[in-house]
Order: C-alpha cells, then sequence, then structure tokens
C-alpha cells in the first residue's frame, strides 16, 4: 500500500492487491500489479480507462512539485490496426479524488 497525501484533503490510499496474476508484474513487497484507490473515508475511487495495472514499465511518480502522487502506467491501445495487440501509451494519473488533467 502507498499513501498518497493530497493538497487539502485526508491522504489517498493505493492498494496493490495479492493475487496471482499480479505476481507477473513484480515480486512480493514491489508496489506493482493490480491495484484499488481508496479515499480516506473508504470511498473506492474510479481509475481512468480501469486501467488499474502498473505494470513493469510503470511507476509511482511525484509531480506538480510537491508530496502529491500520479501512477504513470503504459496503456496499449488498439484500434484493430495494430497485430502486437496495441500502440503502448502512457498515462499519468494524478492520485485525487476526482482526477485532473496534468
Amino acid at each position: 500500500m502507498i499513501v498518497a497525501p493530497q493538497r487539502h484533503e485526508p491522504p489517498i490510499f493505493v492498494v496493490f492487491l495479492a493475487e496471482k496474476w499480479s505476481a507477473n508484474f513484480a515480486k512480493e513487497g514491489v508496489p506493482k500489479g493490480h491495484f484499488v484507490l481508496f479515499a480516506s473515508d473508504g470511498a473506492v475511487l474510479p481509475v481512468f480507462w480501469n486501467a488499474n495495472v502498473l505494470g513493469e514499465a510503470g511507476d509511482v511518480i511525484r509531480y506538480a512539485g510537491d508530496d502529491r502522487l500520479a501512477l504513470a502506467l503504459i496503456v496499449p491501445v488498439d484500434d484493430g490496426r495494430f497485430a502486437s495487440g496495441g500502440l503502448p501509451t502512457r498515462h499519468i494519473i494524478p492520485v485525487e479524488r476526482i482526477p485532473t488533467p496534468s
């Protein structure tokens, strides 16, 4: 679990799931794999494009010049023209109750 500080609200928790499929992304104890975002009040928060997997090439980063965190995800985008399963695109998703573009 990672605690993500917020600017004017209590923190948000990035909880990585200890399930079999996430083991493909990282060793135990490493913040990778499937995750769920929880607000301090217990609410489950949505994730952009349902992209709730932090893969090997993804990372947790600081942004905006303060302690707030974002998830840097690699998301394959496919319109049917890519034989490889999609064009890898990087998405920077702020860990916020209501994400805003950065």
